[in-house]
């Protein structure tokens, strides 16, 4: 009966993160132990959670993934390929591309293959960023409400789909959330230079990394000011990050830039972001929050309404943050990464405390609540696999033929006839003599001499006129592969076979999305030149 009451004892101790005093056989050694298994315990599956999600992603999201990282990575380190718009106009840092890149570097040393390997490596090291930044989380909610609510937390941030869908992928968004959670924890451990430096960083590569830390000014300045030392070193931390981040982008533009007040200009003086959809203002609220924490958003918003007092923090921060992007007409839900941290934080606390109390009071109904958490993980990890391993899933396996297809030709010829930038394709169709045509495009007023500017939607091109004037009737300019969305496949079939000697098959269909939206298709075809047989009485 004695060991059996000091075991419930250890494990409440556990639950609640209390400072037992050992009594019986319960050593605090003992105790010591079982917290640092529970933090290790926790620390292993975190990182296999991660790992596997990284490992299994196949689908696509957004182009920036692509096209302001991997693909500028790629132009820096060949000296070839494409940059788009913003870096035409200098909107983006070179810091975050740089970064990304690192991978390749180690492929060259190496000779490993590429580009499969280089965009899974890259994902692997913001996916290594993020772990870093999440357990930087976990310790800091911990500290702050207990081993319960961590733990609780921990599990909620990692199985919540946005974050497992975005996390690991190449977007500043992702590498923002990560030093986020980094530059949280030097702020309350007072940390000036490392809090700094870690602000500044993420000012640099995603100028509205800002944003949230305007909630964050009394702790801020608390640090800051405290002392004469403080303040100059914020100051020199600062400017060393802004000027390094200077001469950086002046060796990449070769011309003076400064990339974050250019993003300034663009989105919140000239309002010109409106262009890429508008919103509803207070659309966060009713749409974009909901859609990332799922059936957890009635609890969410029920206890930050019913018990603001305990959050105060954590509501500070959201409302400031969601209030100040409400302004912007442009809005995404990848724009809320940021503060899925706070929402984790609260439901983490909120559940712990039905967890613990449907334990230890409600014996008969006790499953209900458990019962009740199990489905919210459950429809979280549901839209983890359905987001990373089938919507938007085609785009992969069509590049892998392609790639496999034009290994052993010595100029293959690859059209890209989808939507602008629905693939980085230089990164993922990677051949040293190959020539592609893809479509581009940039907003008014910022189009420049770049190839196939697309103008208006996808759908509305005279595709039979883009390839009569590509071929020109020189059938040495007919492409060896097309990549293309189904809607278009006819046509562009049609098109080709009219040429006189050319005959082209469907070799590849892939399932892509079972809801195809704008200009993306429910299946991605590859399109394959079929070369006539030359016999040996032909040659003679």
């Amino acid at each position: 009966m004695v060991e059996e009451n000091e075991f419930r004892k250890l494990i409440r101790g556990v639950w609640n993160h209390a400072k037992i005093k050992p009594t019986y056989n319960c050593s605090r050694q003992k105790w010591t132990d079982s917290v640092w298994s529970i933090h290790l315990h926790a620390l292993f599956l975190h990182f296999l959670s991660r790992l596997i999600a990284v490992t299994f992603m196949q689908t696509e999201f957004v182009p920036d993934e692509g096209w302001q990282s991997l693909e500028v990575a790629y132009q820096v380190h060949f000296g070839k390929g494409f940059l788009t718009w913003e870096w035409k106009y200098g909107l983006r840092s070179y810091i975050y591309p740089l970064f990304v890149g690192l991978p390749l570097h180690f492929l060259n040393s190496f000779n490993v293959g590429f580009p499969v390997r280089f965009v899974g490596f890259a994902r692997l090291l913001q996916c290594a960023l993020l772990l870093i930044g999440e357990q930087c989380y976990y310790h800091h909610v911990v500290k702050k409400y207990g081993i319960r609510t961590g733990l609780l937390a921990l599990i909620i941030i990692t199985t919540t789909w946005f974050v497992s869908f975005t996390g690991p992928r190449t977007l500043t968004n992702s590498f923002e959330l990560a030093l986020n959670l980094v530059a949280m924890t030097f702020l309350y451990e007072g940390y000036t230079a490392l809090f700094v430096g870690s602000v500044a960083l993420n000012f640099v590569v995603r100028p509205t990394a800002l944003i949230y830390w305007v909630a964050f000014t009394p702790e801020i300045f608390s640090i800051v000011f405290k002392s004469r030392r403080s303040f100059v070193t914020t100051l020199f931390v600062g400017l060393a990050v802004l000027y390094g981040n200077f001469l950086l982008d002046l060796n990449y533009y070769g011309r003076p830039v400064l990339p974050w007040w250019n993003f300034f200009m663009f989105n919140f003086v000239e309002g010109r972001s409106a262009e890429f959809g508008v919103y509803p203002f207070c659309w966060y609220l009713y749409s974009g929050i909901p859609s990332i924490i799922g059936l957890n958003v009635v609890f969410a918003y029920a206890v930050l309404l019913v018990w603001p007092t305990r959050y105060v923090g954590e509501l500070r921060v959201i409302l400031i943050f969601i209030l100040i992007y409400s302004f912007v007409a442009h809005k995404e839900i990848r724009f809320l990464l940021p503060i899925l941290p706070q929402f984790c934080t609260v439901l983490g606390d909120i559940w712990g405390y039905f967890l613990e109390t449907a334990y230890v009071k409600l014996h008969s109904t006790r499953w209900v609540v458990f019962t009740a958490f199990a489905c919210t993980i459950s429809a979280q990890l549901a839209a983890s696999v359905f987001f990373m391993g089938w919507h938007q899933a085609g785009i992969s396996p069509a590049t892998h033929l392609i790639l496999n297809g034009s290994h052993a030709m010595k100029q293959p010829i690859i059209w890209v006839l989808m939507p602008c930038y629905s693939l980085p394709v230089h990164t993922y169709l990677h051949h040293s003599n190959a020539t592609y045509e893809y479509f581009t495009c940039a907003p008014t007023g910022y189009e420049y001499d770049a190839p196939n500017l697309q103008l208006g939607d996808f759908r509305s091109i005279d595709l039979n006129e883009f390839i009569t004037r590509k071929i020109h009737d020189d059938l040495d300019l007919s492409p060896d592969f097309v990549m293309l969305y189904d809607y278009s496949t006819q046509v562009v079939l049609q098109s080709l076979r009219s040429i006189s000697n050319l005959n082209y098959k469907i070799c590849g269909t892939y399932f892509h999305t079972s809801f195809p939206f704008d200009s993306v298709g429910q299946e991605v075809q590859v399109l394959c030149r079929l070369r006539p047989i030359v016999t040996i009485s032909q040659q003679l």
